[in-house]
């Protein structure tokens, strides 16, 4: 069972990053979309990504399905910036910082 931070199963956490960082509504497109930033969703795809670098510890493999919805984060993160004014731009460089460091735990970089 995971640590207090989640009570997300895997299965939840591999779709809440699907969704987040690669669906339809996902954190960059909705970004580009010139929405607010989303707190909460935020929240949510971190809490899945430490479910996961939590679960997958002891593994050597993650399925392709969650290394795929990392695949090219930063251009989707950097292309949504010139939108918003420079303080919201710093937030989302910092979002995207915070995705990328994650992601480094998760993979074991």
């Amino acid at each position: 069972m995971p640590p207090d931070f989640s009570k997300m199963s895997e299965e939840e956490a591999v779709s809440t990053i699907e969704e987040l960082l690669a669906g339809d509504q996902s954190i960059p497109a909705r970004l580009a979309m010139k929405e607010r930033i989303d707190e909460e969703a935020i929240a949510k795809l971190e809490d899945a990504i430490k479910t996961l670098t939590f679960l997958y510890k002891a593994r050597n493999d993650i399925p392709k399905k969650v290394a795929a919805a990392f695949l090219d984060i930063t251009p989707d993160f950097e292309r949504t910036m010139a939108l918003y004014p420079s303080e919201q731009q710093d937030r989302i460089e910092d979002l995207k910082l915070r995705i990328i460091s994650l992601a480094h735990d998760l993979f074991g970089s």
